[in-house]
């Protein structure tokens, strides 16, 4: 018996270390609008050079931004503002992507998120 559960944990690492960011980020778009979140991501193009994402900004911003109106447990509305850094198991983050993080972590009524694929699990 627990020869069998420790393959099977064996297996879950593999799948999970296995999925891409591009595989979990098209999941949480999929459930954030079955759950009424109003989604934005910016998605790179193909060019001659390679891939581009044509924007103006710093690098690092963070791959979603979620709005929702939500109510209070006083039943008082607000609106959520999320934003989502999507990684994969082993995903690292570049110096600007933790800049981002470290500020936006530290702002009033913002909140941020990091979706591994382990967040998927049960």
């Amino acid at each position: 018996m627990k020869k069998t559960l420790k393959r099977i944990q064996q297996g879950k690492a593999k799948l999970l270390e296995s999925e891409s960011e591009e595989s979990l980020l098209q999941k949480t778009i999929a459930l954030a609008h079955l759950k009424g979140w109003l989604v934005h991501h910016v998605r790179p193009a193909w060019s001659k050079q390679g891939y581009r994402t044509p924007l103006q900004g710093d690098k690092g911003f963070p791959d979603l931004v979620m709005v929702k109106e939500s109510a209070k447990p006083s039943g008082e509305g607000y609106t959520r503002l999320v934003f989502v850094e999507v990684k994969s198991e082993k995903g690292t983050f570049s110096p600007e992507q933790k800049q981002w993080q470290e500020l936006l972590e530290g702002t009033y009524d913002v909140e941020y998120y990091v979706f591994r694929p382990s967040l998927w699990e049960g």
